[in-house]
């Protein structure tokens, strides 16, 4: 998928500087744009953002299509005099971003703990583990004093079963708090590479958090993995009729196994094409 997939010339965009805590956002134009270039103004061009952008820099623009709202990285190419910006798409998959509203639960864990863990969430991953809920089995016990003349297949699924039982089991007894399937869908914004979400609480930038993220792929995969928390903005929002404070926390993966990264990118490519074809029908 080329810049033309998701913008269109004329199109007011959102354009965050990348690579620094902060993060400034800037109401930028596209003036022109190719498959894999874009080039855009600057909307009431403020004098501090030509200090961070400049060329090589890398930044991130951000389009909405009914409501569908959609990221890119991209690095500058270069500025001209009249402070055109020409952006080149950082050609990675796993920098492709999505909003969904998606299950998840989150703990907040000391630098200590991410370290002793590391190793286990970017471990090749078990297939009895929780990570997959319905996957099914494509192993079987080596086991020469078993003679049968039931099919391997069979075989298989009865063993598909059984992890299905022991997972569904395992789930009834977990408390409200640990049980991810309990929680609400939220709002969140999906890559390859990180997420970003709303919380009640102020995370610090730094602070490493384990999630628990069901992704509604085939009949269902919980992805495990260890965040680090990049930023936290706060903002007021209503609720039940009364002002709430929230915070926008973005996090990037610190652990995670790739077989596990892979569903995410599979699952943002898949939302992305669903809402491209919503939009183009």
């Amino acid at each position: 998928m080329g810049f033309g997939d998701y913008f269109h010339h004329g199109q007011q965009i959102d354009f965050e500087t990348a690579g620094t805590e902060s993060g400034k956002h800037y109401a930028a134009q596209i003036t022109e744009l190719t498959t894999e270039t874009l080039q855009i103004k600057i909307i009431g061009l403020d004098t501090n953002c030509l200090l961070e952008i400049h060329d090589g820099s890398k930044a991130i623009i951000w389009g909405e299509k009914n409501e569908f709202k959609y990221s890119v990285h991209v690095t500058v190419e270069s500025i001209d005099a009249e402070y055109n910006i020409l952006l080149k798409h950082i050609p990675t998959r796993s920098h492709l971003r999505v909003d969904s509203y998606l299950v998840f639960s989150y703990k907040v864990i000391k630098e200590d703990e991410y370290i002793a863990r590391k190793r286990l969430y970017t471990q090749q991953m078990r297939l009895d583990s929780d990570s997959y809920i319905f996957m099914p089995s494509r192993v079987i016990t080596d086991d020469s004093e078993v003679q049968t003349n039931i099919p391997p297949e069979i075989i298989y699924e009865i063993q598909s079963i059984h992890r299905k039982l022991d997972f569904i089991i395992k789930q009834i007894g977990q408390s409200e708090e640990d049980n991810v399937f309990k929680k609400q869908p939220e709002e969140v914004n999906l890559s390859g590479s990180g997420m970003r979400f709303k919380t009640y609480e102020m995370l610090k930038s730094g602070v490493y958090i384990e999630v628990k993220l069901v992704l509604p792929i085939a009949s269902g995969v919980i992805i495990d993995f260890i965040g680090q928390v990049v930023r936290c903005k706060s903002f007021l929002t209503e609720e039940n009729g009364m002002n709430q404070q929230r915070h926008e926390t973005a996090i990037t993966f610190a652990a995670i196994n790739e077989d596990d990264r892979e569903f995410i990118i599979r699952y943002v490519f898949k939302r992305q094409r669903e809402l491209l074809r919503a939009e183009e029908g």
